[in-house]
């Protein structure tokens, strides 16, 4: 799989890592992180991403917007993602799924929990139905789950969706790490998730400083490209609703 096919599955989605130990379970959690996008072995700069979040007591919504700069914009690395759906005892479970991205059709998920299928479509038209099961997330709501896997010593494997498949995805934790980023030195957990078949192999980087958010998401592909996202700015609390996306 090239590097910009696995960034419209899963760039987006890891960016979306957020939220307090006990956010899920009580109250009403929100926020906004920014993240700088480097592409490449040598690490260039090619854009920037947002993450605005709301997580209550019985419903979330979340974006992300993701807006390359200079010649990366011609690869179509320009999109926005959203996830929405409702929290349980078990954390968050998704209702829609969508992608937009500059000139091309929609693509989403649609989750019917008590049927146990999912539904992905372009624009209004169903391309795969397939089954489900408790605990498969989005590739949005997959992350904000990640800081419950996070305390596990064993390797955690579940379905995610995304708006044109779904893939079967282990997940484990790689230990402690110290990083220096442009929002200053983080202590860290690392975290590591793998797509069945090799497809590609996703470093993320929780900080112990800002109730495991993720500071550091590295997207590395079957033919060896890389993708990095480094955390810029962080502001629990405060954000634009989602949905309703400031653009800058």
């Amino acid at each position: 799989m090239s590097l910009r096919a696995a960034m419209c599955r899963w760039l987006v989605p890891i960016l979306c890592l957020l939220l307090p130990g006990q956010a899920m379970a009580a109250g009403v959690s929100s926020g906004s992180m920014r993240f700088d996008v480097h592409y490449g072995a040598q690490g260039f700069k090619v854009g920037e991403a947002r993450h605005d979040w709301k997580v209550g007591p019985k419903d979330y919504a979340m974006t992300l917007n993701l807006e390359a700069k200079g010649l990366a914009s011609l690869f179509g690395l320009q999109y926005e993602q959203r996830s929405s759906g409702t929290v349980g005892p078990a954390g968050l479970q998704p209702d829609v799924f969508s992608v937009d991205q500059r000139r091309r059709k929609r693509d989403s998920a649609h989750f019917d929990w008590v049927a146990g299928r999912v539904s992905i479509r372009r624009e209004d038209k169903e391309r795969r139905n397939e089954a489900i099961a408790s605990g498969d997330q989005d590739v949005l709501s997959l992350w904000h789950q990640v800081r419950r896997f996070a305390r596990s010593a064993q390797p955690v494997e579940l379905n995610v969706i995304t708006g044109k498949s779904i893939k079967r995805a282990s997940l484990k934790a790689l230990g402690r790490e110290m990083l220096k980023l442009p929002i200053g030195e983080v202590e860290t957990l690392r975290m590591q998730a793998q797509a069945a078949g090799g497809e590609l192999d996703i470093d993320i980087w929780l900080s112990l400083q800002h109730d495991l958010l993720p500071v550091r998401i590295r997207i590395t592909d079957d033919e060896g490209g890389v993708l990095d996202q480094r955390a810029s700015m962080i502001d629990l609390g405060s954000h634009a609703e989602p949905g309703h996306t400031e653009k800058n």
